[in-house]
């Protein structure tokens, strides 16, 4: 009895994790196909509100 309460608690615990990962693999085919529909995304506005080269940066490239 006890051999059989332990193989469906394994069982349970098998179908739960297997479970999980289909849910996981399914979002991120999903994610995946929203990414390839909008397309590569341009970084390069966001690097010149972070990085004004109008300003004075007291952070300068070695050699300068």
């Amino acid at each position: 009895m006890f051999k059989l309460i332990t193989a469906l608690i394994q069982w349970a615990l098998f179908l739960g994790v297997t479970g999980g990962l289909v849910d996981v693999t399914i979002a991120m085919r999903r994610e995946a196909a929203h990414a390839h529909q909008v397309g590569l995304i341009s970084l390069s506005r966001l690097n010149h509100a972070l990085v004004d080269p109008q300003k004075d940066s007291r952070i300068r490239p070695r050699g300068h």
